[in-house]
């Protein structure tokens, strides 16, 4: 084990036995999604379940985004969904329970959640899908940050 490796261990061990998560370190997670998005059974219990309010908003329930211990309100829209070519993209909204809110637009993503982490998602699933297109963005209480591409 590196350095490196081991570092991160110890920090990811005391993070852990504080209650708190710690993200993967992105080629981990990047290797683990690729793998995923290709086998059986595919992204199966890990997509947010959403309800759609009476305005067309699709609110995804019972999320803590932060891990502060409070639900935040995220909000999910996808135009045109069901089209190979979407003509807007999609858009997500977080309202943070501390007041913070975070905007984000992509092209046909889906939410999923992956070790207690919630993920923007942006790839073809199955055995066939065209690999090295997808990307994938965390989204936590400092933002949306890209953590892979080419999935």
């Amino acid at each position: 084990m590196s350095h490196r490796s081991f570092a991160y261990a110890v920090f990811a061990a005391a993070v852990a036995a504080s209650g708190h998560s710690v993200a993967q370190p992105p080629q981990r997670l990047c290797t683990e999604f690729s793998a995923l998005l290709s086998k059986p059974p595919y992204l199966l219990g890990l997509e947010l379940e959403d309800i759609v309010d009476d305005r067309g908003k699709r609110r995804i329930p019972n999320v803590d985004v932060d891990h502060d211990g409070l639900i935040d309100a995220v909000y999910w829209q996808c135009p045109g969904q069901g089209s190979p070519v979407p003509a807007d993209p999609c858009n997500l909204s977080v309202e943070l329970a501390a007041g913070k809110k975070v905007e984000f637009q992509e092209y046909g993503f889906r939410l999923v959640i992956y070790r207690s982490d919630v993920y923007a998602l942006s790839a073809s699933v199955g055995p066939n899908r065209t690999k090295g297109k997808g990307r994938m963005w965390r989204v936590d209480g400092n933002g949306i940050t890209l953590v892979c591409a080419g999935l």
